[in-house]
């Protein structure tokens, strides 16, 4: 029997996506554009804001998107084989990025991605084309979770959160929700 991990997780979103997720569970994020690659997203333990903080000001920026006044704060566990977790936050985690990158390179060549971000295409790659069962991506990001990020379109290098995408959905349990407010 292999280690399983359990982290303890946070997801923001509106009052009315909340009680979806509920009813129906949590729908995929999907495209290479993704910070870590396709799956369902949550706030963790890490480096910046506690997860819960990161996950409320989260909700607040989409429930703004969505023109919505009515966020909620979810919270659940994630329990995987440690095996299956691609863990960005270890210089192990880095090292097997980067052999990803090296086994694509002749495609990422072919497609001319640009100048834009790859990480989410390289994770998609590995699960893809690559085979590697990866169940969990973690990874520290800067993410534009304060309003003045997003007025004056902040983009640093510097992390100010930790992240994490479940693809393999049966690892997200005991989901509640944890607070609900109106901005």
């Amino acid at each position: 029997m292999q280690p399983v991990m359990i982290l303890k997780a946070f997801h923001g979103t509106t009052q009315e996506s909340a009680k979806s997720i509920l009813a129906e569970g949590f729908a995929f994020s999907f495209g290479n554009e993704h910070w870590l690659g396709d799956g369902v997203y949550f706030f963790v333990d890490g480096v910046g804001y506690a997860p819960e903080r990161a996950a409320e000001l989260w909700a607040e920026y989409r429930a703004y998107k969505q023109q919505n006044q009515f966020c909620a704060l979810i919270e659940a566990s994630i329990q995987v084989e440690e095996d299956t977790i691609l863990d960005l936050t270890t210089y192990e985690g880095i090292r097997i990025l980067n052999y990803i990158q090296r086994k694509c390179a002749q495609k990422l060549a072919t497609i001319n991605r640009g100048v834009g971000y790859i990480d989410g295409y390289l994770i998609n790659f590995a699960r893809e084309e690559m085979g590697l069962p990866i169940d969990i991506v973690k990874g520290n990001e800067y993410i534009q979770l304060e309003e003045s990020d997003r007025l004056y379109n902040i983009r640093r290098r510097v992390s100010n959160c930790t992240i994490c995408t479940v693809y393999k959905k049966e690892a997200i349990s005991d989901v509640i929700i944890k607070k609900t407010w109106r901005i």
